[in-house]
């Protein structure tokens, strides 16, 4: 399944809403379960990712960054398939990014404040 957490506005809690669905959709003994897709140039998510592993506490599921709108062929060169979740964090403002995004997902998630 992919859910795509979508938004053009910034500061909606779409990352940190993407990031809680990969962690609940990846079992803490089984890493790699759910694939976690950082879509925002400011790579946000991906550097959550990293600042967990520095800090000895790595996310449960598999960070990826790919910023850019050529989703259908990148996601298809992952073989998302094999992953139980994938979860898209995408950025604000970049409606090419974003149409992408959710153009792949089987369910789309929209935060708001």
């Amino acid at each position: 399944m992919i859910v795509t957490v979508a938004g053009l506005k910034g500061g909606s809690g779409k990352t940190t809403t993407s990031i809680v669905l990969a962690e609940a959709g990846s079992a803490p003994t089984r890493h790699g379960e759910a694939l976690l897709i950082d879509t925002d140039p400011q790579a946000s998510a991906w550097r959550w990712s990293e600042l967990a592993r520095e800090a000895g506490a790595p996310l449960s599921s598999l960070p990826y960054s790919l910023p850019s709108p050529d989703l259908a062929r990148r996601l298809a060169g992952l073989n998302v398939d094999r992953y139980a979740l994938v979860v898209i964090d995408t950025p604000p403002g970049n409606e090419r990014i974003v149409r992408a995004a959710v153009g792949q997902a089987h369910v789309v998630v929209v935060p708001v404040r």
